[in-house]
């Protein structure tokens, strides 16, 4: 199956983990209207990119160490959410100083969201939480989300951020990393810096256009790739997505699957494409298996409102159609 069963981890996952309230209606309110928003539904669950990318791997397989810093309001939350799935919660960080922030995501009746969010501050590494190398268990593959790598823009995020990439680094795994809106729209040289030591980049398109300074996701995958990194994906939502290695490109289709909405799609994306590369497959292949993950995510509402597993993937990926009554 994966490669290197040698290793006590084919996947290690930093990142961040929250508490999600999400808020369904047909559409968007119109900036300018005072009238009542009818809400269709009201849901709460866990997530966080981090939290999503560890639980989506470990669903197929993947043998996965989650780190992640929790706010104590949270705690027993979060940690029930990775026991019901079966991962370790030894290398969680409590928070005690600082309330979970308030994350509320609006999704409408085509599956898009928007979300709001307060302080997340309690959520950041400081550099005195990042583990020495000796301290990181060995894997293949260790993939830091957007947000831990220094989202806020705060020096004490900024240092873990860079502390973390080192840690990685000295601990032989190969480096994949998440982009965000705010890094590259205001940290550009740093982002630069990020995915240049990196192994696998993953970005949406706004994110891969932004700081490539190119007019679409096939330009802007080929100018990653010369950035430094041995294989590049491009988010491109519903068209599917954009791989790039020393070796192809390849547009890999999203699945035409029932949306309830596409809140954690991305991080599927980032799961099932790593779940890909720890089998040796190619940078196509894999995300083939991401695509396919992102089209699990999308038809439960919330990051973890979708079960699956490797068999309901594969399924997808032979038939181009699924099961959804075996998927809760």
């Amino acid at each position: 199956m994966i490669s290197d069963s040698s290793l006590p981890y084919d996947l290690i996952v930093i990142g961040v983990s929250c508490l999600e309230n999400i808020v369904g209606m047909k559409h968007f309110p119109k900036i300018q209207s005072h009238k009542e928003i009818e809400v269709d539904g009201y849901w709460t669950g866990t997530g966080g990119n981090g939290l999503n990318v560890a639980t989506y791997a470990h669903s197929l397989g993947v043998k996965v160490a989650f780190f992640s810093k929790v706010p104590l309001s949270i705690h027993s939350i979060i940690t029930d959410t990775l026991i019901d799935v079966g991962l370790e919660t030894s290398h969680l960080i409590t928070e005690a100083r600082s309330d979970a922030p308030q994350v509320i995501l609006i999704t409408n009746a085509n599956g898009e969201y928007s979300v709001l969010v307060s302080d997340r501050n309690g959520l950041a590494f400081t550099p005195t939480e990042v583990s020495p190398h000796h301290l990181l268990p060995r894997a293949q593959y260790a993939h830091i989300d957007a947000f831990t790598l220094g989202a806020l823009g705060t020096i004490g995020q900024i240092k873990a951020a860079d502390k973390w990439v080192k840690t990685v680094q000295d601990s032989g795994a190969l480096l994949s990393i998440d982009l965000s809106h705010a890094l590259c729209d205001n940290q550009t040289q740093r982002a630069s810096n990020l995915i240049g030591s990196a192994h696998v980049v993953f970005g949406n398109t706004y994110e891969a256009t932004k700081i490539t300074q190119t007019s679409d996701s096939v330009e802007a995958a080929t100018a990653l790739l010369r950035m430094g990194p041995s294989d590049v994906i491009v988010k491109d939502g519903e068209r599917g997505l954009v791989c790039a290695s020393e070796k192809s490109m390849a547009i890999v289709p999203a699945f035409d699957l029932p949306v309830a909405d596409s809140i954690g799609a991305g991080d599927g994306v980032v799961a099932g494409t790593l779940f890909g590369l720890c089998r040796d497959l190619s940078l196509e292949d894999a995300s083939r298996i991401g695509t396919a993950v992102a089209a699990m995510v999308c038809g439960g509402r919330g990051s973890q409102g979708a079960s699956f597993d490797l068999q309901a993937v594969e399924q997808l990926l032979e038939t181009g159609s699924t099961d959804r009554s075996s998927i809760s």
